[in-house]
C-alpha cells in the first residue's frame, strides 16, 4: 500500500507533467523589436481585395483542391536614414510557401527548409535590396498557392529591421520550427535503432518491439511531414501523414497494452498495415472530400484515447510512474491533435503546429522509461555479482576451512596410526621382555632386580597409556592413575581420598600433556610417601576462581619445604609450564598441599 508521502508524490509528478503538456500553450515568442506591418489586403482567387488584420488564415469554407492567394502589404520610409535601417523583412510564421515581391522585383527568400517543403509553417527571411526601397510607400507582395490537400493559408505579421533587430528572432524560429524538427528526426531513428537492439537481445520482452514499431511509424510521419527534396506532392503528402499517423495510433495503442502486460490484440500490426493502406486509397480516390479526411483522423484519435485509458487504469491499479508518463504524452497528443486541426482550418487563430511537441514529450518519456530500465538491469546485475562475489568469497573461505580441517585430520589420523603402532611395539616387545626379566630375577631369587624392573615396568605402562589418550579424555586419564596408585599405596597401608567430580574440562589433550600430568601426580605420589611418611594422600579437582581446572594433592606427612626444592619439584614444573599451567607447593600444619593448575585449552605445545 502507498504511503501518504508517496501518494503526494505522485500527485505533484502529475501536475508537473500537466504543466509540461501545456507549456507551448502558455508560453509565447518574444516579438521581434522592429517595425511592425500587421495590416493587408488580401483576395483569394483573384477575387476582390478586402482589408485584413495580420495574423490572418484563409477562410474556413473554401473547397479542397487548389486556390491561391495574395497578401498586399504597405510601409512608407520617411527619409534615407530610414531606408537605411530597413535591411531585412522576417515573416515569423506563415503556412504555404509564398513568393515574395518589393516594388514589382522579386525577392530571394531564405527559408529554414532547404532541402524540404514541409506541411506545417515555417518562418520567412528576405534581404531587401537597398536600390528597391524607395522614399514614400513601398508595396510588399506575396502570392502563396495550395496545390491541394485541405490546409489552410495562414500569415503572421511582417517585421522589418536591421539585422541587429530581425536575426536573432529568426534563428530562435529556425531552431524551433526546423532544426528541431530535424533534431527529434533524429533522435527517432537513433531511440528506434536501440529499441530494435534491444528487442533482438530480449526477444522474449515485447515493449521493446512495440517500442522499435512506434519509432519506426513516428520517423515515417515525421519524413512525410517534411517531404524531403519535394519527393512527393502537396496533396499526396498530406494522404501520406494521415495514413502513416493512424498506423502510429494503433501501434500506440499495442504499446500500452505490452507496458500493462497485456497482450494486444491480435494481428493489430497487419491490421494496423491494412487500415493505413484504405486510408490512402480512399483519400488518393476522393482528394477533395474532406469529411472522409476528419473522420480518418478521429479514428486514429479513438486509438490514442484507448491506449491513454489502459495507461490510466494501470496507473491507478500499481501507482507506475512510466504508465503516468507515456499517458500523459499521449493524451497531450491527443489535445494537440485537436488544437492544430483547429489551426489549420483557422478556427484557432494560432498558426503554429504544435503536434511536433508533444511527440517530443513521448520519446523523452520513453527515453527515461528505456535508460531507468536499463540502470534497473544494471543495479540488478550489480546486486546479483555482488552476491555471486560474496557467497564464492564465502565458498572459497568454507574450502578453505575444509581443506584445513582435512589437514589437521590427516596429520591427526597419520598420528593415531603411528600411536597405536608404537602402542602395540612398546607392549608386545619391551614390556614383554621386562616381564621376561621379572620372572627370571623371582626364580634367580634376585630382589632388587625384580624391583627395579617392575618399576620400569610400571613406568613403561604409564607411557603407553598416556598413548592412548585423545584431545578430553583426562577424566579416563584420571581414572587409570587412580586405580594404579591405589593397588601401589594399598600394599604401604596408606589411605587415598578421592574427589575429580568438580573438575572442569580440558580440552586439547596430547599424548605428551597426557604423559606429563600422569609424571606429576605420580611424582606427587612418590615423594608423599617418600619425605612423608604420609599416611593418607587426599586427590581434589575443582575450578580455580580465574577459571582453570586446580588439581590439589595433600598429605599429612612432614611440613618442611627441602631448601634445595629437589630435582622432582623443578621436573614437576617444568612439565606444568609445559602445559601452560603451573605447580605450587606449600606446608600445612600438618603436612604438605601441592596445588596444579592447568589452563581448561591446553596449548599444541607438548604433542
Amino acid at each position: 500500500m502507498a504511503t501518504g508521502a508517496q501518494i503526494i508524490g505522485r500527485r505533484a509528478g502529475l501536475v508537473g507533467l500537466f504543466l509540461l503538456a501545456i507549456l507551448p500553450l502558455i508560453v509565447h515568442l518574444p516579438k521581434p523589436d522592429a517595425l511592425a506591418i500587421d495590416q493587408a489586403s488580401f483576395a483569394l482567387d483573384d477575387s476582390r481585395p478586402e482589408r485584413v488584420s495580420l495574423p490572418h488564415s484563409w477562410p474556413r469554407d473554401i473547397s479542397a483542391g487548389r486556390h491561391e492567394g495574395e497578401y498586399r502589404l504597405t510601409f512608407t520610409l520617411r527619409d534615407e536614414e530610414e531606408r537605411d535601417r530597413t535591411q531585412f523583412l522576417l515573416i515569423p510564421m506563415t503556412r504555404l510557401s509564398p513568393r515574395l515581391r518589393l516594388n514589382g522585383q522579386d525577392l530571394f527568400v531564405m527559408r529554414t527548409h532547404f532541402w524540404a517543403a514541409p506541411l506545417v509553417e515555417m518562418p520567412l527571411l528576405a534581404r531587401l535590396p537597398i536600390n528597391d526601397l524607395k522614399l514614400g510607400t513601398n508595396i510588399l507582395t506575396l502570392r502563396m498557392a495550395r496545390a491541394g490537400g485541405f490546409r489552410i493559408g495562414y500569415l503572421a505579421p511582417a517585421y522589418l529591421g536591421t539585422a541587429a533587430q530581425i536575426l536573432p528572432d529568426y534563428r530562435l524560429r529556425s531552431f524551433l520550427v526546423d532544426l528541431q524538427r530535424v533534431g527529434v528526426l533524429a533522435v527517432y531513428g537513433l531511440l528506434t535503432i536501440a529499441f530494435g537492439g534491444i528487442w533482438l537481445a530480449r526477444r522474449r520482452d515485447t515493449v521493446y518491439g512495440w517500442y522499435c514499431l512506434m519509432g519506426t511509424s513516428l520517423v515515417l510521419t515525421n519524413l512525410s511531414s517534411i517531404n524531403p527534396f519535394n519527393l512527393l506532392r502537396e496533396g499526396i503528402s498530406s494522404i501520406v501523414v494521415i495514413g502513416v499517423g493512424s498506423f502510429s495510433s494503433m501501434i500506440i495503442f499495442g504499446l500500452a497494452c505490452a507496458m500493462v502486460g497485456r497482450r494486444g490484440p491480435r494481428r493489430l500490426i497487419a491490421f494496423a498495415f491494412l487500415w493505413s493502406a484504405v486510408i490512402v486509397a480512399a483519400l488518393m480516390a476522393y482528394p477533395h472530400f474532406r469529411p472522409l479526411g476528419v473522420a480518418f483522423v478521429l479514428v486514429s484519435v479513438c486509438w490514442l484515447a484507448a491506449a491513454a485509458i489502459t495507461l490510466g487504469r494501470a496507473f491507478r491499479a500499481t501507482g507506475n510512474m512510466e504508465h503516468a508518463l507515456v499517458m500523459m504524452a499521449i493524451m497531450s497528443m491527443i489535445g494537440y491533435v485537436f488544437i492544430d486541426a483547429a489551426s489549420i482550418s483557422g478556427v484557432y487563430d494560432r498558426g503554429v503546429i504544435l503536434l511536433l511537441y508533444p511527440q517530443i514529450f513521448l520519446v523523452a518519456a520513453l527515453a527515461v522509461i528505456l535508460f531507468r530500465r536499463l540502470t534497473q538491469s544494471l543495479d540488478t546485475l550489480d546486486t546479483a555479482n555482488e552476491t555471486l562475489r560474496f557467497r564464492l568469497d564465502e565458498q572459497q573461505d568454507e574450502l578453505a576451512r575444509a581443506h584445513a580441517h582435512e589437514t589437521v585430520l590427516s596429520a591427526n589420523i597419520a598420528r593415531e596410526q603411528e600411536r597405536q603402532r608404537l602402542t602395540r611395539d612398546l607392549h608386545d616387545g619391551l614390556s614383554g621382555h621386562i616381564v621376561s626379566i621379572i620372572a627370571l630375577a623371582e626364580s634367580a631369587d634376585e630382589p632388587d632386580i625384580e624391583k627395579t624392573a617392575r618399576e620400569a615396568l610400571d613406568d613403561l605402562r604409564l607411557v603407553i597409556q598416556s598413548l592412548d589418550i585423545g584431545n578430553e579424555d583426562i577424566p579416563v586419564l584420571l581414572a587409570y592413575f587412580r586405580e594404579r596408585v591405589t593397588v601401589q599405596l594399598r600394599r604401604l597401608d596408606i589411605g587415598l581420598d578421592w574427589k575429580m567430580d568438580r573438575l572442569p574440562a580440558i580440552t586439547g589433550v596430547t599424548p605428551g600433556h597426557a604423559l606429563a600430568l600422569l609424571r606429576i601426580l605420580q611424582e606427587a605420589v612418590t615423594n608423599a610417601v617418600k619425605h612423608g611418611p604420609a599416611r593418607r594422600i587426599v586427590f581434589r579437582g575443582e575450578k580455580a576462581q580465574d577459571g582453570s581446572a586446580r588439581i590439589t594433592i595433600e598429605n599429612d606427612g612432614r611440613n618442611v619445604i627441602p631448601k634445595a626444592n629437589g630435582q622432582g619439584l623443578s621436573n614437576m614444573r617444568q612439565r606444568a609450564a609445559s602445559m601452560g599451567g603451573e605447580v605450587m607447593l606449600e606446608p600445612l600444619p600438618t603436612g604438605m598441599r601441592l596445588t596444579l593448575d592447568l589452563p581448561i585449552s591446553l596449548p599444541a605445545s607438548g604433542t
